[in-house]
């Protein structure tokens, strides 16, 4: 593969060939640490010498487990690279250069490039490379200068980055004064705040991208000596580690207590996890700010007894330890949780027991009850996703520090393994064995008795607690956030506060996503949002969070927040937009009739996942799209579709894909999770099935999650239709038996209907 980096083609013009920047003419040595808040997680040693040669080495250590970052280069006579090496648990990185031209040979990939003139390297392990762009600044010419860039811990390495020089001023550390430089140093995906010396070397580094297990708005690399640089924070640590919580059956399960030093009570943050308390960064940054934090293995998990099981346990458990942690004599009695992903689903499990000392609860990233999302979706079983995510459970892949048990479990050939029939032996071609979990799943498709203790959704009358939810556009849970507001809502419980921003499957603000900047107003801190809401509810700190909109939706493409008091905005107004004959969608009604539009679903060939998107759909697809917009559309809120549809089966499936079309053709980035699907079988209940009548029109209601975005002048709104989105989603087999575990299929003749009579429209939450 061509790996394109900029080329300056006027100086190439001039000069025989461009040649990077010199590493030498410079020399330092010495060591960092990185810090996440106020907790060192890693150290950094590292050699530059005069003559070009660095050499680092960083020691990632959390919960016990240590994995080691290093990175080499080696200079020619001009100081100037000629090989450059980054190496971790996954593998080896090798960069090689000779005259313009360069290799570059990864774990995933090979290639070759070209190099810019006044290329810089930069590693995001290693801060004191970052000495090399500021020491090419222009100084006399000022303002944000652009430079090429080699980043050596990426396979794709040939973005650009920017550097703008701020103010400089003296700053106190040690006992010393020293005169430090602001610099801003901007990457395609992060912005990284420096302070350096006259001299060009580094002595704090804030927001570097980290190792991947730290959020980089909250970390900071700094020069040893230098600490003091850091803002500390109010209170000590004191821990005490595998305190078992006895729960109700008399399983003991084991917890990490961190206390702020010196106070005698204090109100309880409760963490529960499935992937190892040891990780629990988050604890410590509440317990220094005068919380308890309790970090706890869930039933059967690491160090706490029992069997564990997907969700089953987790409302009587939780519960169990809200009410231990409360009754002790360092409790106020006040118990708050967080999390994200499953650490957020078991705060809704607990509150579904209305536990009476449990008064506030920040889901991040939450699923809804077990049928609207995991592990599945309107009855449509989620395929890759669930067995990776059983795989990483079940390996602990999750405890692994290196990151080399999770590759392993995310880096299999999915498309492949999982065209096994029946599905349910799928875990076999995926796990090489059978999996408890997974079968327990596939025996119950229908929100039956053994689903009834985690449905939460109908348990939420009663539980009257305000709640922050929070999520992304782009979090394959989005749904969750949605939903879990909407029922809360739906119950009068008024003090729901919810933030949507353009980021994925993470509790921290991103101004990144997808490769797309959505600007600055994106990087919210979600941290201290999240401390504030806890200091009112759980110590009564009157700090004017309430006096604040409670919703806060991000449009993309205009990338600003709107703000209101619910969910969804005062000021929205739905507007149905129409499929029409010919591949259209209107504004306008259809009138009088119109042929159906007819396709084939053959599950022997399902309907790839990939194929969304694209310029030439398969013909299993059906594509309608808008004429260009003369003007732009805002839509903020949930989306959804209704389809008028018949099908030769006694079941199938229909999915359903909304997207913004450039002016070039292309599906544009903004999209991630506007889609929806539906099993037929499952239009009325997720606990009773009702088969169709072959060749009958039927009114579908599928939920299309929700989005914020501004559909710019010229781009186009389009819909896709398919039966089908393999190997994301687990195939209906259309005979109306037992998809999970038969093998027989059969291929259904599908009719989308769009006329007076059996409209079919998408429903979009248009905010002016």
């Amino acid at each position: 593969m061509r790996i394109r980096l900029l080329l300056l083609a006027a100086l190439l013009c001039v000069r025989a060939w461009a040649q990077p920047a010199p590493l030498s003419g410079f020399s330092d040595q010495g060591t960092f640490f990185l810090y996440l808040n106020e907790e060192r997680v890693a150290r950094i040693d590292f050699q530059w010498k005069a003559d070009g040669t660095f050499q680092n080495k960083a020691v990632l250590s959390i919960a016990g487990q240590s994995t080691d970052f290093i990175t080499a280069i080696t200079p020619d006579a001009e100081g100037r690279w000629t090989r450059a090496t980054a190496e971790d648990a996954l593998g080896k990185r090798v960069f090689q250069r000779k005259g313009r031209d360069f290799t570059m040979s990864t774990p995933q990939r090979s290639g070759n490039g070209t190099t810019p003139e006044n290329l810089v390297t930069f590693e995001e392990h290693s801060p004191a490379l970052l000495s090399l762009a500021l020491r090419r600044y222009n100084a006399s010419r000022g303002g944000r200068q652009e430079f090429p860039i080699l980043v050596l811990n990426s396979d794709n390495p040939g973005d650009p980055m920017t550097l703008e020089r701020k103010e400089t001023t003296e700053r106190a550390v040690n006992g010393r004064s020293l005169k430090l430089t602001h610099w801003v140093y901007g990457m395609s995906d992060c912005e990284i705040e420096i302070l350096a010396g006259e001299d060009g070397r580094v002595y704090l580094a804030s927001g570097v991208p980290s190792f991947g297990y730290v959020p980089a708005k909250y970390a900071r690399y700094v020069r040893e000596g230098y600490e003091g640089l850091i803002p500390g924070a109010p209170y000590e640590l004191r821990v005490e580690r595998n305190i078992k919580i006895p729960m109700r059956d008399g399983v003991k399960l084991a917890a990490d207590l961190y206390f702020p030093a010196g106070l005698s009570k204090a109100p309880v943050v409760l963490i529960r996890t499935p992937y190892q308390k040891e990780q629990e960064l988050q604890a410590s940054f509440y317990a220094r700010r005068g919380y308890v934090s309790a970090v706890q293995d869930v039933r059967g998990r690491f160090a706490s007894e029992g069997q564990w099981e997907l969700a089953v346990n987790e409302p009587k458990d939780g519960y169990d330890t809200i009410e231990w942690l409360a009754r002790q004599p360092w409790s106020t009695g006040k118990v708050g949780m967080i999390g994200g992903s499953y650490l957020g689903w078991v705060q809704w499990f607990a509150a579904s027991l209305r536990p009476p000392h449990l008064t506030t609860i920040i889901p991040n990233v939450s699923p809804p009850d077990p049928f609207h999302n995991v592990p599945y979706d309107h009855g449509v079983l989620w395929l890759a996703p669930s067995l990776e995510a059983i795989d990483m459970i079940e390996s602990k892949a999750t405890a692994d520090l290196s990151g080399v048990a999770i590759a392993k479990a995310s880096g299999k050939n999915y498309d492949e393994l999982l065209k096994v029939l029946p599905i349910i032996d799928a875990d076999k071609a995926m796990l090489g064995r059978e999996s408890a979990t997974w079968r327990h799943w596939l025996a119950h498709p229908t929100a039956d008795a053994y689903w009834a203790a985690v449905m939460f959704h109908e348990k939420l009358k009663d539980v009257r607690i305000p709640v922050f939810h929070e999520s992304g556009w782009f979090d394959g849970d989005s749904i969750g956030s949605k939903l879990n507001y909407l029922k809360m809502a739906s119950y009068g419980h008024t003090i729901q506060k919810l933030t949507m921003g353009p980021w994925g499957h993470t509790a921290n603000a991103q101004r990144w996503s997808g490769g797309r900047d959505f600007g600055p107003e994106a990087d919210i801190d979600l941290q201290n949002d999240y401390l504030r809401w806890f200091d009112y509810w759980l110590k009564g700190i009157d700090n004017g969070i309430l006096k604040e909109p409670l919703v806060s939706l991000f449009v993309m493409g205009t990338n600003r927040w709107l703000r209101g008091p619910t969910y969804p905005l005062p000021q929205t107004r739905f507007e149905k937009l129409y499929l029409t004959s010919g591949g259209g969608l209107s504004f306008t009604p259809p009138g009088g009739t119109q042929a159906p539009d007819r396709y084939t679903y053959n599950p022997g060939d399902p309907t790839p996942i990939s194929a969304f998107g694209e310029s030439a759909p398969r013909p299993d697809i059906l594509v309608y799209t808008t004429a260009p917009f003369e003007k732009p559309y805002t839509i903020a809120g949930p989306l959804s579709a209704v389809l008028s549809a018949a099908t030769s089966a006694r079941d199938t499936d229909w999915f359903v894909v909304l997207m913004d079309i450039a002016q070039d053709g292309k599906a544009s980035a903004l999209w991630s999770t506007s889609s929806g699907q539906l099993r037929a079988r499952y239009r009325n209940s997720v606990a009773k099935t009702e088969l169709l009548e072959p060749g009958r029109i039927y009114r579908y209601n599928i939920d299309l999650w929700h989005t914020g975005v501004t559909i710019a002048a010229g781009h186009r709104l389009r819909v896709e239709i398919a039966s089908a989105a393999f190997p994301m989603f687990s195939r209906n087999l259309n005979t109306g038996g037992n998809n999970e575990i038969e093998t027989r299929f059969i291929s259904a003749s599908q009719a989308i209907y769009h006329d007076a009579r059996h409209p079919s429209y998408i429903l979009l939450p248009r905010v002016e």
